[in-house]
């Protein structure tokens, strides 16, 4: 995802980060807010300037526009060394890190990977350039199929020619599932995007892909 770099030294400066990463994502307070994990009220008063967000508060509203927030620390007084970057196309190759491992097995970000394709969504004219790069490839062979496949899905569902790197990506030996019931589990076969079953990853469409009435709304 992008790096969107700020010197967050005051109350209006957050406020006007969080509002700008907003609008330029398309997302409203609500949905904003909801994939964060907080309520619309918080982020209308860090975005009025009558609340003045942790440091943990501005990550996960940066998280949820598929932002990750990098400080930089300088002297006070001094002048603004670095600008503010430049918003840019989101890369699905930045989600190669969007994991990790627990005692249950290699969990993925889902709320980076909902946010990349919440971006899209709503501004498809970038998906061939988001998918073109390949990402690097990890010790999770979890998250190599899934990258791949989700380029795959983003490639046909925009009628562009599917990126050459997803080819040796490859799939799983054995079928992966979210964590869930048999019934749960059944409906995920159901339901996933084709280019995901074909790497035998079952998890069902709506639970990443999301209409963009939706992410107005």
């Amino acid at each position: 995802m992008r790096n969107c770099c700020v010197y967050a030294t005051n109350v209006n400066e957050a406020a006007a980060l969080i509002k700008d990463a907003r609008a330029r994502a398309g997302l409203s307070t609500r949905a904003m807010a909801q994939r964060a994990g907080v309520t619309a009220s918080t982020v209308s008063r860090v975005e009025s300037g009558l609340m003045d967000p942790t440091l943990g508060t501005l990550q996960k509203l940066m998280a949820a526009v598929g932002c990750e927030l990098v400080i930089y620390p300088r002297r006070s007084g001094s002048s603004t060394s670095r600008a503010a970057a430049a918003p840019s196309t989101p890369a699905l190759a930045d989600l190669h890190d969007a994991w990790r491992s627990t005692p249950q097995g290699v969990r993925p970000d889902w709320t980076r990977i909902r946010a990349f394709l919440d971006y899209l969504a709503l501004h498809p004219e970038l998906v061939a350039e988001a998918i073109k790069a390949p990402p690097r490839r990890t010790r999770s062979q979890l998250m190599n199929a899934l990258l791949a496949g989700i380029a795959d899905k983003l490639a046909d569902d925009s009628g562009v020619t599917r990126p050459s790197w997803t080819r040796a990506a490859g799939a799983l030996t054995r079928r992966w599932y979210s964590p869930g019931t048999p019934r749960m589990r059944q409906k995920a076969r159901e339901e996933a995007p084709r280019q995901l079953m074909a790497r035998n990853i079952a998890i069902r469409e709506d639970s990443l892909w999301r209409p963009q009435q939706r992410l107005a709304g």
